[in-house]
């Protein structure tokens, strides 16, 4: 958020010399190519991360705002959330799910009433 980028890059740098396979640098990696808007590589390394942790609803809400946000997937990113187990949803990822569908069902308004999308 403060645009020290460079900054962000070296710790990442120093932090996979001590230990790549940690969850924190691993998903502190994903944020930061996440704002770099490499989000094909994001998307990747969430994935893999969601692999060792299902149950983990931050790791599902990163992976549905990379989709939803930076690759504009706004339905599978809403299919991410929703997937997701009921039991472990928490508050913050009900209301994603809930801004969601709201630009979602906002869209499909502006799609059928002027017959253009807002993509």
């Amino acid at each position: 958020q403060t645009g020290k980028m460079a900054e962000a890059k070296s710790f990442l740098v120093r932090a996979s010399k001590i230990d790549s396979d940690d969850i924190r640098f691993r998903y502190l990696n994903v944020v930061y190519l996440s704002e770099s808007k490499e989000y094909t590589e994001a998307l990747a390394k969430i994935g893999l991360l969601k692999k060792s942790y299902p149950d983990d609803p931050y790791l599902t809400m990163t992976h549905a705002k990379i989709l939803f946000y930076g690759l504009n997937k706004k339905a599978e990113a809403l299919e991410v959330l929703q997937n997701f187990h009921p039991s472990l949803r928490n508050e913050k990822l009900d209301i994603l799910i809930e801004k969601i569908i709201t630009e979602l069902n906002t869209e499909k308004i502006t799609e059928e009433t002027t017959g253009e999308s807002n993509d």
